[in-house]
């Protein structure tokens, strides 16, 4: 298989367990596979920066949640 079919085939599996963190945040297992998938992959679209060991991003308001949409009040 030629590198850039190689290359495609992880970032698309990459984006599959994103997507299945977004209902899984706890699946540590899954977080593990991303990270290393990301780490093979070289920084594609499909990966963003994560350390802690729960997928929490999904813990934030959703865009079509009105805390997402009121501007943010500086302390």
């Amino acid at each position: 298989m030629c590198d850039a079919c190689v290359n495609l085939a992880r970032s698309f599996a990459a984006w599959e367990v994103r997507l299945y963190l977004d209902t899984h945040p706890e699946d540590i297992s899954a977080l593990a596979l991303y990270r290393r998938l990301c780490a093979q992959e070289c920084g594609g679209y499909a990966c963003v920066p994560h350390e802690r060991d729960r997928w929490s991003w999904i813990d934030d308001p959703w865009p079509w949640e009105r805390e997402a949409n009121q501007p943010r009040k500086e302390a």
